[in-house]
Parts: C-alpha cells; sequence; structure tokens
C-alpha cells in the first residue's frame, strides 16, 4: 500500500468526532501528497485544541458546572418538589380527618 491509499483509509476509518477536521483536510489539502505522520500530527493538534473548555462555556475561567453538579442539582430539585407533595398530602389528611372525622367512622365508634 502507498501513502495515499493509506490515508484515505485513515481518512475515512476516524470517529465522527473528526468529522469536520477530515472534510476539512480532504477539501483544504492535497490528500496524495500528505504523509501519514503529518496526517497523524494534524489530527493530534486537532485533539488538543478540542480539549479545552470553549471560552463560551467558562464563567470567570472556570466552568459553568461539571456533570456531577448538574445531577446533584437536579437530584435535589427532585427532591424539593417530592417533599412539596408529600407536605401538601399530609396537610390533606390532616384536614379530611378533622373535617370529617365523624361522618366516615365505623358504627360501632361512633
Amino acid at each position: 500500500m502507498n501513502d495515499p491509499e493509506i490515508m484515505a483509509k485513515n481518512l475515512q476509518s476516524l470517529s465522527p468526532w473528526f468529522k469536520q477536521i477530515t472534510i476539512s483536510i480532504k477539501t483544504l489539502l492535497d490528500v496524495s501528497t500528505m504523509t501519514v505522520a503529518d496526517l497523524m500530527g494534524r489530527l493530534k493538534e486537532a485533539e488538543e485544541a478540542f480539549k479545552e473548555a470553549p471560552v463560551s462555556l467558562q464563567h470567570e475561567g472556570k466552568l459553568y458546572l461539571r456533570e456531577e453538579e448538574t445531577r446533584g442539582r437536579v437530584r435535589q430539585r427532585r427532591e424539593q418538589r417530592l417533599d412539596a407533595s408529600r407536605r401538601w398530602w399530609r396537610q390533606l389528611r390532616a384536614w379530611w380527618s378533622t373535617k370529617w372525622a365523624g361522618i366516615f367512622k365505623p358504627a360501632h365508634q361512633r
């Protein structure tokens, strides 16, 4: 196999994450004259560039939320909604028992 065939197979076998980079390489560069080492260098460089979080996701140099923090907040909100629902049902039962206590008791308890 010569270099152009290896290059074509390498570009086809890349993951979808590299799709835009692959298209750019194919359209902007002459793949037939490029070496495998040059291709790997370009892909490595692109991978390193994407490892950093985009500036739009940063606030004062920090990421907004990590995945664990997001899950924690979602769990906390869900628990708060459950607590509110439980409180409402408790209040309803208390009201029901005081309002209708004598009506629905069995005959032997009246």
